[in-house]
Protein backbone atom coordinates (compact mmCIF):
# COMPACT_ATOMS: atom_id res chain seq x y z
CA UNK A 1 0.00 0.00 0.00
CA UNK A 2 1.44 3.42 -0.88
CA UNK A 3 2.23 6.10 1.59
CA UNK A 4 -0.91 7.91 -0.09
CA UNK A 5 -3.65 5.35 0.02
CA UNK A 6 -2.13 4.91 3.76
CA UNK A 7 -2.77 8.79 4.43
CA UNK A 8 -5.93 8.47 2.76
CA UNK A 9 -7.49 5.36 5.10
CA UNK A 10 -6.38 7.10 8.37
CA UNK A 11 -8.01 10.49 7.24
CA UNK A 12 -11.67 8.54 6.21
CA UNK A 13 -10.98 6.45 9.78
CA UNK A 14 -9.99 9.85 11.59
CA UNK A 15 -13.93 10.85 10.13
CA UNK A 16 -15.69 7.85 10.66
CA UNK A 17 -14.12 7.99 14.28
CA UNK A 18 -15.59 11.82 14.71
CA UNK A 19 -18.52 11.79 13.67
CA UNK A 20 -19.54 8.67 15.91
CA UNK A 21 -18.32 10.51 18.42
CA UNK A 22 -20.21 13.40 18.06
CA UNK A 23 -23.01 11.71 17.53
CA UNK A 24 -22.98 9.56 20.53
CA UNK A 25 -22.28 13.25 22.44
CA UNK A 26 -25.12 14.77 20.98
CA UNK A 27 -27.42 12.17 21.39
CA UNK A 28 -26.29 11.77 25.20
CA UNK A 29 -26.90 15.42 25.40
CA UNK A 30 -30.28 15.77 23.53
CA UNK A 31 -31.46 13.15 25.56
CA UNK A 32 -30.10 14.14 28.96
CA UNK A 33 -31.69 17.91 28.44
CA UNK A 34 -35.23 16.10 27.72
CA UNK A 35 -35.07 14.42 31.21
CA UNK A 36 -33.57 17.78 32.64
CA UNK A 37 -36.53 20.12 31.53
CA UNK A 38 -38.91 16.96 31.84
CA UNK A 39 -42.46 17.37 33.74
CA UNK A 40 -44.30 14.19 34.22
CA UNK A 41 -43.85 13.26 30.06
CA UNK A 42 -42.06 14.56 27.27
CA UNK A 43 -43.60 17.24 24.89
CA UNK A 44 -45.37 15.95 21.46
CA UNK A 45 -41.62 18.36 20.30
CA UNK A 46 -39.84 16.38 22.08
CA UNK A 47 -41.53 13.21 21.72
CA UNK A 48 -41.01 13.48 18.00
CA UNK A 49 -37.10 14.56 18.42
CA UNK A 50 -36.94 11.29 20.15
CA UNK A 51 -38.71 9.48 17.68
CA UNK A 52 -36.23 11.05 14.67
CA UNK A 53 -33.30 9.57 17.09
CA UNK A 54 -34.65 5.80 17.25
CA UNK A 55 -35.39 5.69 13.43
CA UNK A 56 -32.10 7.02 12.54
CA UNK A 57 -29.23 4.41 11.66
CA UNK A 58 -26.39 6.07 13.91
CA UNK A 59 -28.25 5.90 16.81
CA UNK A 60 -27.01 3.07 19.11
CA UNK A 61 -29.32 0.30 20.59
CA UNK A 62 -29.02 1.60 24.15
CA UNK A 63 -29.68 5.12 22.77
CA UNK A 64 -32.80 3.58 21.04
CA UNK A 65 -33.98 1.60 24.53
CA UNK A 66 -33.74 4.66 26.59
CA UNK A 67 -35.18 7.04 24.00
CA UNK A 68 -38.21 4.37 23.60
CA UNK A 69 -38.53 4.68 27.14
CA UNK A 70 -38.95 8.38 27.73
CA UNK A 71 -41.14 8.12 24.60
CA UNK A 72 -43.34 5.96 26.93
CA UNK A 73 -43.43 8.07 30.14
CA UNK A 74 -46.58 8.60 32.21
CA UNK A 75 -45.07 10.02 35.29
CA UNK A 76 -42.60 6.94 35.74
CA UNK A 77 -41.22 3.93 33.18
CA UNK A 78 -43.91 1.06 31.97
CA UNK A 79 -42.14 -2.25 33.50
CA UNK A 80 -41.72 -3.24 30.01
CA UNK A 81 -39.18 -0.76 29.37
CA UNK A 82 -38.07 -0.60 33.70
CA UNK A 83 -36.82 -4.40 32.26
CA UNK A 84 -34.77 -2.89 29.52
CA UNK A 85 -33.88 -0.31 31.36
CA UNK A 86 -32.70 -2.25 34.30
CA UNK A 87 -29.90 -4.65 31.42
CA UNK A 88 -28.29 -1.50 30.24
CA UNK A 89 -27.95 -0.46 34.37
CA UNK A 90 -26.14 -3.89 34.85
CA UNK A 91 -24.17 -4.32 32.15
CA UNK A 92 -20.71 -2.96 32.24
CA UNK A 93 -19.62 -3.03 29.20
CA UNK A 94 -22.32 -0.13 28.47
CA UNK A 95 -20.65 3.56 28.81
CA UNK A 96 -21.21 5.21 31.88
CA UNK A 97 -23.25 8.37 30.74
CA UNK A 98 -26.00 5.52 28.95
CA UNK A 99 -26.14 3.76 32.19
CA UNK A 100 -26.30 6.90 34.10
CA UNK A 101 -29.07 8.00 31.85
CA UNK A 102 -30.72 4.37 32.36
CA UNK A 103 -31.17 4.63 36.07
CA UNK A 104 -32.31 7.99 36.01
CA UNK A 105 -35.44 7.26 34.08
CA UNK A 106 -35.88 3.69 35.76
CA UNK A 107 -35.93 5.43 39.53
CA UNK A 108 -38.12 8.52 37.70
CA UNK A 109 -41.21 9.60 39.30
CA UNK A 110 -42.71 12.86 37.36
CA UNK A 111 -39.47 13.98 37.38
CA UNK A 112 -35.40 13.78 38.18
CA UNK A 113 -34.19 14.73 41.35
CA UNK A 114 -31.99 16.91 42.28
CA UNK A 115 -29.04 14.60 42.42
CA UNK A 116 -30.18 13.24 39.02
CA UNK A 117 -29.92 17.01 37.22
CA UNK A 118 -27.07 17.64 38.70
CA UNK A 119 -25.72 14.57 36.72
CA UNK A 120 -27.93 15.78 33.57
CA UNK A 121 -26.28 19.20 33.59
CA UNK A 122 -23.08 18.13 32.96
CA UNK A 123 -24.26 15.62 30.38
CA UNK A 124 -25.65 18.77 28.73
CA UNK A 125 -22.53 20.56 28.14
Amino acid sequence: MSKQSLMYLFFILAIVMFSTSASAIGNTAMLANIILNLNHYPSDAEKTKLKGMIDSNSTSANEKVIAQAMINLKHSATDADKSRLKAIINDPSVPENYRDLAGIIYKLNHKPSSDDKKLLRKMTR
